[in-house]
């Protein structure tokens, strides 16, 4: 008995029997776990979250989400201020009526200034002019159908005249806006309506993007938000606005950089009805060559001087590579 006793006192100890699980557990498992889980967090944030200001709701906008508003307005705007200037650039193939005259060649590859110059060449070789001295020319004959050629008659009648402020005085006047106008009706040339369009219209769209960034930046920083990235792309806003208002469109169009490679090219054999003999004349070679093709040194001195103060483009001195002006 006291062995039964003794053998039952030692006997291992019976491990106690597993719970039983319910059913609802594994839900439970996975209910905890996306509760206490964190969010996914894109990893850009943690390294510019302060500067994108993610924590700034202004207008019922995250910072984060005006910044890719505002920079997508700002790409979308530069893109339709380069399309409108390619395009401008692009008319409709013109139909030629009549060949191109001094006047009009000298326009087409220098602008107005080179253009009053050619003027003035054909008339001193067509005797209706005469270089005095100093760099001076007079008239001798005031008759002539063409009006640039008008004009510059009416100018230097009277008394022996300085040539640069002839060629400045009739460039800014009507006859030479005149010609301008109608090389732009034939498609040569850029419309002054449509440089002024391409120049100002982008830019009204870019200040006002920087107007609206200004407000918003002025309200993040009374509130205390971070405005970093907010101020480089109101900087950058504001460069492309100066940028696309200042800069210039080039005068000719595509037909009109066509036609002048045909004059310069000087080929007789291939007929062109843009040009005719205008082009091989002293004032045709003058427009296609630039003033340092002008007949006379002193005048070729005095006019290459006046194109350098008055800031004209290098094809006004040199037809080689002149970009036709700007508008």
């Amino acid at each position: 008995m006291i062995t039964v006793l003794g053998a039952a006192n030692h006997a291992p100890d019976r491990l106690p029997a597993p719970k039983r699980r319910s059913r609802a557990a594994p839900d439970d498992d996975r209910e905890r776990f996306r509760n206490t889980r964190r969010p996914f967090v894109v990893p850009w944030r943690h390294l510019t979250g302060s500067w994108l200001g993610d924590d700034a709701v202004l207008w019922g906008i995250l910072g984060s989400q005006f910044l890719v508003i505002y920079a997508a307005a700002l790409a979308v705007t530069l893109v339709v201020a380069i399309a409108l200037r390619w395009r401008a650039r692009r008319p409709s193939s013109p139909a030629p009526d009549r060949p191109l005259t001094v006047a009009d060649l000298g326009l087409l590859a220098g602008g107005a200034y080179l253009a009053v110059g050619a003027v003035i060449a054909e008339l001193v070789a067509a005797g209706k002019a005469r270089v005095s001295g100093g760099g001076s020319v007079m008239a001798t004959s005031t008759a002539s159908n063409d009006p640039v050629e008008a004009e510059v008659l009416h100018e230097l009648a009277g008394a022996p005249q300085p040539v640069v402020a002839v060629v400045t005085e009739v460039a800014n006047g009507s006859a030479v806006l005149t010609i301008r106008d109608d090389l732009a009706d034939r498609g040569l040339v850029v419309s002054r309506a449509m440089a002024r369009a391409v120049r100002l219209w982008p830019a009204v769209a870019l200040y006002a993007l920087a107007a609206v960034a200004v407000v918003r930046h002025i309200s993040a920083v009374r509130l205390g938000y971070p405005v970093g990235i907010l101020t480089l792309l109101l900087i950058l806003n504001l460069v492309l606005a100066a940028v696309v208002h200042r800069r210039r469109l080039r005068l000719r169009t595509v037909h009109g950089d066509r036609v002048l490679a045909a004059a310069r090219a000087d080929r007789p054999d291939l007929a062109n009805p843009w040009l005719d003999s205008a082009v091989h004349s002293a004032g045709g070679r003058v427009a296609v060559e630039g003033l340092s093709a002008f007949p006379e040194a002193t005048i070729r001195r005095e006019l290459t001087h006046g194109a350098i103060m008055i800031g004209m483009a290098a094809g006004a001195m040199s037809g080689a590579g002149g970009s036709g002006g700007s508008t």
